[in-house]
């Protein structure tokens, strides 16, 4: 999983169940979050 650090550390938490895709997934955050050089980084 690509976000499991994340997931571990408490940037990001699991908000429903998980939903099957076949090819994508989403990113959700804040959008003060999405301002920050940590996350232009990502």
């Amino acid at each position: 999983m690509l976000i499991e650090n994340d997931l571990e550390a408490g940037f990001l938490e699991k908000v429903g169940p998980p939903v099957s895709m076949q090819s994508s997934y989403w990113l959700v955050c804040s959008a003060s979050f999405a301002e920050t050089k940590r996350f232009e980084d990502g």
